[in-house]
């Protein structure tokens, strides 16, 4: 028996007879065909089922977190409107002039803090041995005195020190309490005179000398004895001596890079002297002094003390 085939479009064979045994072949292979369609139909729809259900579950946790995000923004929004609500209803139920009163006061402190840093250097003075205090100004009262720096200075610590019309020419001494001053251990200034800011470079105290008004700070060294050193340790540049007895006179920069110096000697000439310093004299030549009155001799170094250039000045010749 010849049944219909996929070849041929399933068309009936010329020869085909219809009886119970076709009709059944047929249709039971349409059958099985229907029913494996029926199947894969099912298949189908779960699995779109299932796209959906996974789709639905992304878009929902993006949903999700975008809400989440701008509900934050929304209450950010809504307390800056609360804050700035109250602060309108503050200036319109109460009195304007009240914001406006606080205001201006704010002004005026910060304007009198100001000012009050404007105000003059308030001086402590001293007259006896003191301890000196980072920050402190201080005015001499006395000669004759020794004040100590602190011993544990930091860097850009500082002291401000003036004279205070002290007659007495005796020297005010300030230790450096294991620190050098301008690498000397203590220096002295006099108590007339005296106008230096001292400050703490992380290693040794530096010491700045400012000059009085006439720009002559003098040291009256009273009798040279066997020796005498002019220093500028002291922010001393005028020095005057009496010569008393054979004598040596040495030149002292004060650990200042360059110093303009000069020296008054009376009676020069009645003894022997000599310079300890290494001194250019002007010309060459050792000025000769007066053995009975006054000379000035004026020198200037530019390699902190190493050399000294020296020229006569004056004389009551």
């Amino acid at each position: 028996m010849t049944l219909p085939l996929s070849s041929n479009d399933y068309q009936a064979p010329l020869v085909l007879r219809i009886n119970r045994e076709t009709w059944d072949h047929v249709f039971g292979s349409i059958g099985a065909r229907l029913r494996a369609l029926e199947g894969t139909e099912a298949d189908y729809d779960a699995a779109v089922a299932q796209l959906q259900s996974q789709a639905l579950s992304v878009i929902t946790a993006t949903i999700t977190d975008e809400i989440t995000a701008q509900r934050a923004n929304l209450d950010a929004l809504a307390a800056d409107y609360v804050a700035f609500e109250a602060t309108m209803n503050d200036v319109l139920t109460g009195n304007p002039l009240t914001v406006l009163t606080e205001r201006v006061d704010a002004e005026i402190i910060a304007r009198a803090e100001a000012f009050e840093a404007l105000k003059p250097i308030s001086y402590e003075d001293l007259s006896a041995n003191t301890a000196l205090e980072v920050g402190g100004a201080y005015r001499l009262r006395a000669a004759g005195i020794d004040l100590t720096l602190p011993a544990d200075p930091a860097d850009g610590d500082s002291i401000y020190i003036v004279g205070g019309n002290v007659v007495d020419p005796t020297k005010v001494n300030i230790l450096g309490n294991g620190k050098n001053i301008d690498g000397a251990a203590s220096i002295a200034v006099g108590p007339s005179n005296a106008d230096v800011l001292l400050w703490y470079d992380g290693s040794q105290w530096k010491a700045k000398y400012y000059e009085d008004a006439l720009g002559v700070n003098v040291d009256v060294a009273g009798n040279a004895g066997a020796a005498v050193t002019f220093s500028a340790a002291g922010g001393y540049n005028y020095h005057t001596v009496t010569l008393d007895q054979a004598s040596t006179f040495t030149l002292d920069s004060g650990g200042r890079p360059s110093v303009q110096m000069y020296v008054e000697i009376e009676n020069g000439g009645a003894f022997p002297l000599s310079w300890g310093s290494t001194i250019n004299w002007h010309g060459g030549v050792e000025p000769t002094l007066l053995a009975s009155g006054k000379n000035l001799i004026g020198f200037i170094t530019t390699d902190t003390g190493a050399s000294w250039k020296g020229v006569p000045v004056w004389d009551e010749s």
